[in-house]
């Protein structure tokens, strides 16, 4: 039974790994884009796929793709698992989503280059 609760653990922290990374990316690719273009919401796509590969996992579950979508939620983006994609559908909006301070100062500093460069 140890066995089994560490493993699950594992798989948790894996998942919370590959999520942590995803949004990073998410964020910081949005911000690079301000900059250029003054949006604040994007959209991203994770692949079923990419989810098995970057966690190990065989199959995802509802309750994965739940926790996934919660966890999305819990910072304030929207995402929707499309069963038709196999994919989830992810739009970030950087006037409302969690930042964390260095991502704060990144965008204050992209927005400003968009305002020197567009004024």
């Amino acid at each position: 039974m140890g066995e089994t609760n560490q493993r699950a653990i594992k798989v948790q922290i894996q998942d919370l790994n590959y999520l942590e990374n995803a949004f990073s990316a998410f964020i910081e690719s949005s911000i690079h884009r301000v900059a250029h273009s003054g949006d604040m919401v994007y959209s991203y796509r994770i692949t079923a796929g990419e989810v098995k590969a970057g966690t190990g996992r065989q199959r995802l579950h509802d309750s994965v793709i739940g926790e996934y979508t919660q966890f999305f939620a819990n910072h304030n983006v929207a995402a929707q698992y499309d069963g038709n994609f196999n994919s989830f559908n992810v739009v970030v909006d950087l006037n409302r989503c969690v930042l964390r301070p260095d991502q704060a100062k990144f965008l204050a500093a992209a927005m400003e280059t968009f305002r020197a460069e567009n004024t």
